[in-house]
């Protein structure tokens, strides 16, 4: 007999692959099952290379340079890193001036050093590496799993890998961003939706009770 109560399953939210992801990037992968896409290509101006954060100029973008491989389009799990730029010090320098003096800066970036002094050769696995320091950092417990091929439609599943652009509209109503104060704020307001770096060097510990509290149920 039935007492009334639904037997609600966890939703289950599918994700391509991205560099230091925005805030609803990752509110939306804590708040239920996750899938992360291995097998799409690679998009210009998107996340996958790709991350926003606050600057004293306003919101600025970094972008890890590619190889570009003639031929014949490698799957996001295939592509290379270019290092012919020294994009990692600018990165670095980039994110030191815009948050050495956020309160929780100096706890958290040694975490990441191995963004800036490594050389990765795979955009996929740089990634993938950076989410799950992320994921320890915050103290987050994500069993995320990886696809084993390229399906362009899924049934039950939330599909994020053409929501989440930084081209497209963010607006959407089950994705409410929570304003924390962040390092420009007397200058710019609230910035939503920034790289997950600003919500982690601006509220340290309570970054993940933002994350929760941003997704309507």
């Amino acid at each position: 007999m039935s007492n009334g109560i639904k037997n609600l399953q966890p939703v289950t939210h599918l994700f391509s692959i991205a560099y230091f992801p925005p805030t609803e990037w990752f509110a939306r992968f804590i708040s239920g099952k996750s899938l992360i896409e291995t097998y799409d290509y690679f998009e210009k101006q998107s996340y996958r290379n790709r991350c926003e954060i606050q600057s004293a100029e306003g919101k600025f973008a970094l972008s890890i340079p590619i190889q570009k491989p003639a031929g014949t389009k490698p799957p996001i799990s295939k592509v290379e890193i270019d290092y012919s730029e020294n994009w990692q010090q600018l990165h670095k320098r980039a994110i030191e001036a815009a948050y050495r003096k956020s309160p929780f800066y100096e706890y958290y970036i040694d975490a990441f050093e191995f963004v800036f002094a490594e050389k990765s050769r795979n955009l996929f696995e740089l990634n993938i590496r950076i989410i799950d320091t992320l994921c320890y950092e915050m103290e987050l417990n994500i069993n995320y799993e990886l696809t084993t091929c390229y399906l362009p439609e899924y049934v039950d599943v939330i599909d994020c890998r053409t929501q989440l652009h930084p081209k497209r509209n963010m607006n959407r109503p089950d994705f409410l961003p929570q304003k924390y104060t962040q390092v420009f704020y007397d200058k710019f307001s609230f910035i939503p939706n920034l790289s997950i770096l600003d919500l982690l060097f601006n509220e340290g510990p309570q970054a993940k009770l933002n994350l929760i509290n941003s997704v309507i149920k």
